[in-house]
């Protein structure tokens, strides 16, 4: 007997392939209501899910709901002079999507757009905080003064428990996105262009969470933080356009809003406040902020067959969000941790220039210069504090401590060249020179410069062939150590040396139109010049495509994509007392780190039957995909005296995701068509990091990590659809 949970979605199934089947004999036209003419789409159905589905990687970007859903929309009416237009996706679900436009052609035209999109991160987080979703996150007092009286060992258990035994919640958020266009034509030359968006957070997110300022024993802690933004983007701009010539002047203001400031959390180890650890914890959340920028494009045609292209910007970005007090523990009392100020009253102020000069005076030769401008200037007035503390433990630190004003200019200048040689040849050549100039950062400036060549080969129109190459050099200059000479050896990622090679090579064989290869593959690899820090790379990758159509009714394809990411950090053990470190040469190690990826798919286009004069046809369409990541890490000492840093090997992380998608449609007439699928899919995951809720890091038992654990790692979902689709 068939399932009680299946019979609606089996009747419904049969309803609406009875209702396309007596339908389809009409044959339905285009249809026209006086002046109006409409046509469109509209394919709609009913599916069943089963299996174990529940992980939430099976819904993280997606609604896939169970009953009737319906995919697509496709409406269009027009009558001389005007036209209306409504497309939908995914119609009544959490990713769904919307778009209508009217207008009239070189006259105007609106648009207003609806989007939705979920983000799940785990449908059965478990934690032991109430108020998930607020900004006041709390356990209950009696169960942490129980831990708080226990042993080291005991705590552990008890957290342990107390983590376990929580409460389920979906951490997740959803965003939704409105937006209007709308522009018309005041003049023969001249456009009114408008537009405006408004964007919705509205949820839970995960974060990481430490009390103290390293973990040192203390436990790191995951929490649900609140997410509700507000959005909002207003953009104004006039046109001019006349024979190829344009220039466009406009305004764009930015305005982000958070409903909530700070967030205030529990310490599960403890329910009164001590100088070592607090019984709570708080931290500030993405302030509101605001940005308008004033803008000018241009694009103009200039004598001897060259083009000038440019763009200006200049922006005001303010911040006044109130500070967040030093710290929420009751036993850390100071006059020194008075605020200075109540807010940060920060405004950067950004400049952009941006040119594209490109000429093709000489026959077969095309010149192209850009220079691009960048200046981040900080107007963010400079605020001291007397003292401070990190992490809400310890004692007041009374060192004065500024904040720090972030300001760079980047500069970007180079020509690329391309000449062509013969009908099938084509070589290509370039040269860039890239800046960087810091304030009140470690280093003065840093500078790079590339190169890069490449040539496109063809042959008898079925073959070709594009090898390419790109070097580039960085250095940087006026580096100024930390506390230690030692420090100018530990580089910031962004502030050391580098230099880099990068080979790419594109073929594609098609020696007739029912077949044909494309490769694709690239290697790069990275040097640095720093003695602790990341010290080497590469990332290398190859793919190639098959697509096969040995008759008229059957076309296959099948492709292969592989790619791998290495890197090897020098690290070192170091003290830092008084503001000063202090490095343990003896104790420094080295990690390596490689991460695979590997996707495999193929599939068929299938006509199984037609009949040209009736209009009707069978189709099939079938493929399969497999994708595998892997993550590995290993370390080791550098020196074999070393006896306090821990290389131990993390156990690697892989994922693997199987999947089957396959339909049939019955076409019954140009305008009809029927159809039914089956989808599988199945995903694996060992991550130890996600396993339970407590992860220990091997040889670091001290340092604990309590996660919002998911235990359902793995899905594997079945999915069977009927259908059918009305063309008008």
């Amino acid at each position: 007997m068939m399932p009680r949970a299946a019979r609606t979605p089996f009747m419904l199934g049969l309803l609406v392939a009875a209702i396309a089947l007596l339908a389809a004999p009409a044959d339905a036209q285009e249809l026209k209501l006086g002046d109006y003419t409409i046509s469109g789409d509209l394919e709609g159905g009913v599916r069943q899910l089963y299996g174990e589905r529940r992980d939430s990687r099976f819904n993280e970007f997606r609604e896939i709901p169970q009953g009737l859903f319906f995919p697509g929309l496709r409406l269009d009416v027009g009558k001389p002079g005007y036209y209306y237009e409504l497309r939908a996706e995914d119609l009544l679900e959490n990713d769904q999507s919307l778009r209508f436009s009217l207008g009239s052609p070189g006259l105007y035209r609106l648009d207003v757009e609806w989007n939705e999109l979920q983000h799940m991160f785990k449908n059965q987080a478990i934690t032991p905080y109430s108020g998930v979703g607020g900004s006041d996150l709390t356990i209950d007092s009696a169960v942490r003064t129980v831990i708080q009286g226990q042993s080291s060992s005991a705590q552990i258990t008890s957290v342990d428990s107390l983590f376990r035994s929580g409460h389920r919640e979906v951490i997740g958020f959803d965003r939704d996105r409105a937006e209007v266009k709308f522009r018309t034509m005041l003049a023969p030359d001249f456009t009114v262009k408008t537009y405006y968006k408004n964007e919705r957070w509205d949820g839970t997110r995960p974060i990481n969470m430490l009390f103290g300022s390293s973990p040192g024993g203390r436990p790191f802690i995951e929490l649900p933080m609140p997410v509700d933004y507000r959005h909002d983007v207003v953009r104004l701009a006039l046109e001019w356009a006349r024979n190829g010539n344009s220039l466009e002047v406009g305004y764009e203001g930015s305005f982000f809003e958070n409903r909530y400031g700070s967030v205030t959390f529990s310490n599960p180890f403890r329910g009164t406040d001590a100088s070592s650890t607090p019984a709570r914890g708080r931290f500030a959340l993405d302030p509101d902020n605001q940005a308008h920028y004033l803008n000018v494009h241009g694009a103009f045609n200039l004598p001897a067959e060259t083009r000038l292209m440019g763009t200006f910007s200049y922006g005001w970005l303010t911040q006044d969000e109130t500070f967040v007090p030093h710290t929420i523990n009751t036993a850390l009392t100071s006059s020194t941790l008075t605020l200075p100020r109540n807010s940060l009253d920060g405004e950067l102020n950004p400049t952009l220039v941006n040119l594209v000069l490109t000429n093709r005076a000489i026959h077969n030769l095309t010149i192209t210069g850009r220079y691009r401008y960048y200046d981040l200037e900080n107007n963010t007035k400079h605020i001291e504090f007397p003292g401070h503390t990190v992490g809400d433990v310890s004692q007041v630190t009374t060192s004065t401590l500024e904040n720090s004003r972030i300001e760079y200019t980047r500069q970007n200048a180079g020509v690329d060249l391309s000449y062509r040689l013969s009908n099938n040849l084509k070589l290509s050549g370039g040269y860039e020179w890239r800046k960087a100039d810091y304030h009140e950062l470690h280093a003065k400036e840093n500078q790079e410069d590339r190169a890069k060549v490449s040539l496109d080969i063809k042959a008898n129109n079925w073959l070709m062939i594009r090898p390419a190459y790109i070097y580039s050099d960085r250095s940087v200059s006026g580096y100024v150590a930390q506390s230690l000479p030692t420090q100018a050896e530990r580089r910031e990622f962004n502030l050391a040396e580098r230099e880099r090679h990068e080979g790419k090579l594109m073929a594609r064989i098609m020696p007739s139109d029912r077949f044909s290869i494309t490769f694709e593959g690239g290697l790069g690899t990275e040097d640095y010049n720093a003695k602790y820090g990341l010290d080497e790379g590469y990332v290398w990758n190859a793919s190639v495509e098959v697509a096969v159509t040995p008759v008229d009714w059957l076309n296959m394809f099948a492709s292969y994509t592989h790619e791998r990411v290495f890197g090897k950090i020098h690290s070192v053990q170091n003290s830092r007392v008084g503001g000063v470190d202090t490095f343990f040469d003896v104790d420094a190690w080295t990690m390596k780190f490689t991460d695979d990826y590997d996707v495999i798919r193929a599939g068929f286009d299938l006509l199984l039957y037609e009949n040209k004069e009736k209009g009707r046809k069978v189709t099939a369409r079938a493929e399969m995909s497999y994708a595998y990541s892997s993550g590995e890490t290993r370390n080791s000492k550098d020196d074999p005296a070393s006896t306090v840093v821990a290389t131990e090997n993390w156990p690697d992380i892989k994922a693997k995701l199987w999947g089957v998608f396959t339909r049939v449609d019955y076409h019954l007439s140009k305008h009809f068509s029927i159809g039914a699928g089956y989808n599988y899919e199945r995903y694996t995951l060992d991550d130890f990091t996600q396993r339970w809720v407590d992860v220990v890091v091997p040889s670091q038992i001290s340092t604990r990590v309590y996660s919002l654990g998911d235990r359902l790692d793995n899905y594997e979902a079945h999915t069977v659809a009927m259908f059918a689709r009305w063309r008008f």
